[in-house]
């Protein structure tokens, strides 16, 4: 494998290779799909047993911890060029810099409504249920926007 994520249960990991990506299961190869597709990152959502998978492509799919459900995930705003673990839900941006939380079952919402730019995001370590989102303007350069997640 070039990569080795947690996988979507405690315990488990996912692997990926050149030619597909595996669930890991302790020390046994659980499930493994072959698709030649060059994945970017893979989050999981805590205690939903489920994880979010990146492709290089923008592409994401929510997959559950057997890989037997997989459904695409649908923003909005294009291709989605990150992911971050926020408690029960995920954090993804996109190329045209909007910030969406995501739920397992794969509802997303603009996580920080009015914050756009977005190149990087973080659950905040201080306070919980916040997310800190890193964006960037050529006109201004860096800046940091902390907030709650809107979910309603």
């Amino acid at each position: 494998p070039y990569a080795i994520y947690p996988g979507p249960r405690d315990g488990s990991a996912i692997a990926c290779g050149r030619a597909g990506y595996a669930v890991l299961s302790g020390s046994a190869l659980a499930y493994i799909v072959v698709e030649q597709v060059a994945i970017r990152a893979i989050v999981r959502f805590a205690q939903a047993q489920r994880a979010c998978v990146l492709t290089d492509g923008g592409d994401a799919w929510i997959v559950d911890a057997s890989l037997a459900r997989v459904a695409r995930l649908r923003v909005p705003e294009g291709a989605i060029v990150g992911l971050a673990t926020a408690g029960e839900r995920v954090l993804a941006w996109t190329y045209d810099g909007e910030l969406f939380a995501v739920a397992p079952d794969g509802a997303a919402r603009l996580a920080l409504p009015g914050v756009r730019d977005v190149v990087l995001a973080t659950p905040d370590p201080v306070r919980h249920g916040d997310v800190i989102a890193v964006t960037w303007r050529p006109e201004s350069g860096v800046a940091t926007t902390r907030g709650r997640i809107a979910w309603s």
